[in-house]
């Protein structure tokens, strides 16, 4: 009699998670460009201000997204949620600098700096770990990405190379599809790219909303990359 009553609570748990389980495999299906086709929709805010995350890294990452970041509205682009990985002192004092000679550009330092946060994320892969052990990396990047997305809720996330982004838009990707956060996505290939992508660019080519290429070489071999001329 217990294995009955067993057997009928499993097949009733199934009919309920079966099918929701399809609704968001199909959603994730049609908010993945790379699958689906779509073209990703304008941006509407909820506000006046974007709450944007920026992902830095190291070995030039950080100079390129700075120097994506000097054309930016630091008014309308509030709060800025910069995400550095662990031991990345370069980065975050960089940014640091950065913020407080933009609040002295724009006369207001006091209440520029106060539209930034720095946190930061396990490595998704230190230099020469094993690829054994990369993927408890990854998901220990994936979960702390997950609280500061849940946390802070931007409505974009920027980044431009680094290993970390993979993750983090996953977890973006994932959160719009339960309906969580309407977080999209934007990608800005490197400068240095100039006729293959990244591994990076590789991985997110068809998950990203939007793929930023700075050469024209690259958007012919990649027909859903946008191409806006040189951005850094």
């Amino acid at each position: 009699m217990t294995s009955y009553w067993l057997l009928t609570a499993v097949v009733y748990v199934g009919c309920l998670v079966a099918p929701l389980a399809l609704v968001l495999l199909i959603r994730l299906w049609y908010l993945t460009p790379g699958l689906s086709g779509r073209k990703t929709p304008a941006l509407v805010l909820r506000e006046n201000t974007c709450r944007v995350g920026v992902l830095l890294g190291s070995g030039g990452h950080t100079s390129e997204m700075l120097a994506l970041l000097e054309s930016m509205d630091a008014t309308r682009y509030s709060p800025r949620i910069y995400l550095v990985t662990q031991g990345d002192t370069l980065s975050e004092e960089r940014t640091r600098v950065w913020e407080g000679q933009r609040g002295q550009q724009d006369g207001d330092h006091a209440r520029i700096m106060l539209r930034f946060v720095i946190c930061q994320l396990p490595r998704a892969r230190n230099v020469g770990q094993s690829f054994l052990t990369a993927p408890w990396s990854v998901l220990q990047t994936a979960y702390s990405a997950a609280g500061i997305l849940w946390h802070y809720r931007p409505d974009l996330i920027v980044c431009n190379g680094p290993g970390t982004c993979v993750p983090v838009c996953v977890i973006a990707l994932i959160y719009r599809a339960l309906w969580l956060c309407p977080t999209r996505t934007l990608y800005v290939e490197s400068f240095a790219r100039t006729s293959t992508l990244s591994l990076t660019g590789r991985i997110l080519y068809p998950l990203v909303d939007n793929f930023v290429v700075q050469w024209p070489e690259l958007q012919k071999r990649y027909p859903r990359a946008l191409y806006r001329g040189v951005l850094v």
